[in-house]
């Protein structure tokens, strides 16, 4: 078939005919040796985990294979058959020990006598067929158009053209000896989808990336691959960024978890909590009561536990949690759909002008955020018995999480349309239209709740790791010492339960940690080190993707960061030199109708800035300023949360929500 067909149906029949293709050869011994290196080979190999090996009677059959299938040459057979069972095992040994380095793989197996790059292909693919191909005749001609030059650096090549392949084939293919999962791209998926499966291609990219390179410096945290590439300081700038992001997020999920719980308010409106709906309103039903028991009563038991393995079964539970979150959405919108009592929402964004247009890059500091995982990809990969399983555990997360994410936010705004809020679980406390309406509402939020509350200690846990090894690079693993354990574990929690607080919502997070740590950690540090290559691995197309992941990264970051940022300086300006268009902007955008300043009073609260005072009664000038654009003062729904900085400038969280009103 044609190597350059994309057509999903062409592949799976060719790989269907690949035993009776075999068997139509008609050569002695073929079908079984093919059975050999397909089947018992692998199991073999896999049983001997964490260190496994291929033995010279194995390697000697695996040659026989590969001689019958080409031209049979039987020098290396024999080469093959005569070494020496210590040093095929040990160089097969440090070989798959090597992986994914492949550069390094295969050449600890061409030590060996009668040992080429091909058969050092042959020998790898059968254990790791999803890292290393099998430099076959045939599929050498068809990717690379020859079949005759048989070295290390053809090999190379010769992968990333089958890596690049199989990522162009739509729908879930898998390749031999090069296995790839692919989101299907149809034609009526919108500008979103096709921006996540981007988002998700370029962070497999980086995962690859930091695996590929950790395992060739030998690092056990995403931090020592980075220190591998840049020392001390690019140790300390990652664990800085890895700390930064996980903060934001779990003051995110604190956030949410405290909305399901108690409730929230949005634009005036209340939408009330599952405790507050089930015992009504008392002191133990506030927030900051119910966010502390859930910190004493769920996480500190969670976030106890020193190895993330222990972890395993509440991550099990929370995914499970979530699916039911989806399935419920996804129930209630197709059935409401059926019954016509619900339109088909706007699917893709309105671009009035060049502000919508830029305001479109705030979305992808949320998308980033949702996806890092890097930070764990390590601790994960050290705790797994086969560490080769890393790259397919990552696929299928990505692809796990991505189905989840798409689902949501899909069925979600067909469901709730223009009403749709930040938080959408908010939507979940009125009348669905439907029967049970009510019980449905309390399972959704009460599932996504507690799955939050499963996830928080995945989060926690690589938190604490960074945030330790950043305060104590020297010392021995925080595991092993109890008291610095406990007192970063206490202190860490006591600024999250701060944080959840008194952060105004959870976009507010989102925008500040997704902008610039969840882009760094994500795209632009694994790129580097792909770029800076000091172990020599990274191929042709690597370097091609690290530079376009830096270009992206960049651009979208400072397009994020400097949207709000330009629109409050230009509000503030509109509130100093022109009043009377200050008060209609801040009507007409904010929807706040308690903004009755008078002309002159807000044009004496300008002329007051620079002293911070107003000439008719010494009030902020800051106070008129954020009545006028929309900023929440009086009405904030959080304590400690409307106190307003007397100055010349805003504080950053009313910036940022400051860039969501305009």
């Amino acid at each position: 078939m044609d190597f350059r067909s994309s057509d999903i149906s062409s592949w799976k029949e060719a790989l269907s005919s690949y035993p009776a293709r075999i068997e139509s050869l008609n050569k002695p011994n073929l079908v079984s040796l093919d059975q050999f290196y397909r089947i018992q080979l692998p199991s073999l190999l896999h049983q001997r985990n964490p260190k496994p090996y291929i033995t010279t009677l194995e390697l000697s059959k695996l040659m026989q294979w590969k001689l019958s299938r080409g031209k049979w040459r039987p020098r290396l057979l024999d080469f093959v058959s005569s070494l020496d069972e210590e040093l095929v095992k040990s160089a097969s040994q440090k070989a798959f020990e090597s992986l994914p380095d492949l550069r390094k793989a295969v050449s600890q197996l061409t030590v060996l006598k009668g040992v080429g790059p091909a058969t050092a292909s042959a020998v790898l693919a059968a254990y790791a067929p999803d890292v290393a191909p099998f430099m076959s005749d045939e599929a050498m001609e068809a990717a690379l158009g020859t079949s005759k030059d048989y070295t290390l650096k053809q090999y190379l090549l010769f992968t990333d053209k089958l890596l690049s392949k199989s990522k162009m084939v739509p729908g879930e293919c898998c390749f031999h000896g090069c296995s790839l999962t692919c989101c299907g791209d149809g034609d009526g998926g919108g500008p979103m989808l096709k921006l996540v499966d981007q988002i998700v291609f370029n962070l497999e990219s980086s995962i690859d990336m930091i695996l590929r390179f950790g395992k060739a410096s030998k690092s056990a945290t995403y931090s020592g691959v980075v220190a591998d590439t840049f020392g001390g300081l690019g140790r300390t700038l990652t664990q800085v960024c890895i700390v930064i992001n996980n903060l934001g997020m779990l003051i995110v999920y604190m956030i949410i978890i405290g909305d399901v719980l108690a409730g929230t308010s949005s634009d005036g409106v209340r939408h009330s909590g599952v405790m507050e709906k089930w015992l009504g309103q008392h002191c133990f039903t506030s927030r900051s009561v119910l966010l502390l028991l859930t910190t004493l009563l769920v996480f500190a038991p969670l976030i106890s536990f020193k190895r993330v393995d222990s972890l395993r079964y509440t991550s099990a539970l929370s995914v499970g949690l979530a699916i039911v979150f989806v399935a419920i959405t996804a129930g209630v919108a197709i059935v409401k759909l059926i019954e016509g009592s619900i339109r088909m929402p706007r699917l893709v964004p309105e671009l009035n002008d060049q502000a919508s247009f830029w305001k479109l890059f705030t979305v992808i500091p949320v998308l980033v955020t949702a996806y890092i995982c890097h930070h764990n990809i390590h601790p994960i990969e050290n705790e797994l018995k086969d560490p080769t399983q890393m790259k397919s555990i990552v696929r299928t997360s990505l692809t796990l999480c991505s189905s989840v994410y798409i689902a949501t936010s899909l069925f979600g705004v067909l469901l709730f349309g223009d009403q749709t809020l930040d938080d959408v679980l908010a939507n979940f406390d009125g009348d669905l239209g439907i029967p049970y309406s009510s019980l449905l509402d309390d399972v959704v939020r009460v599932s996504y709740g507690i799955h939050l509350m499963l996830v928080f200690p995945i989060v926690f846990f690589s938190l604490r790791l960074n945030l330790d090894g950043l305060l104590f690079p020297y010392a021995i693993p925080i595991a092993y010492d109890n008291r610095r354990f406990f007192s970063i574990t206490a202190a860490l929690m006591g600024f999250i339960f701060v944080g959840a607080n008194f952060v105004p919502n959870i976009w507010d997070a989102f925008q500040f940690t997704g902008a610039t740590a969840a882009i760094a950690v994500g795209f632009i540090f694994p790129a580097a080190i792909a770029l800076r290559d000091t172990h020599g691995i990274a191929t042709k197309n690597d370097t091609i993707k690290s530079w376009v992941m830096i270009l992206l990264a960049v651009s979208c970051s400072t397009a994020a960061i400097f949207k709000p940022v330009k629109t409050a300086w230009i509000s503030y300006m509109w509130i100093k030199f022109d009043s009377c268009w200050a008060i209609y902007v801040g009507i007409a955008k904010s929807n706040f109708n308690e903004i009755k300043i008078s002309q002159r009073e807000a044009y004496m609260s300008a002329q007051g800035t620079k002293t911070g005072k107003d000439r008719s009664g010494g009030q902020s000038a800051l106070t008129h300023k954020t009545k006028l654009i929309g900023l929440r003062t009086k009405k904030r729904e959080r304590p400690g949360t409307g106190r307003a900085e007397i100055g010349k400038f805003f504080n950053t969280a009313d910036l940022l929500k400051l860039s969501m009103r305009l």
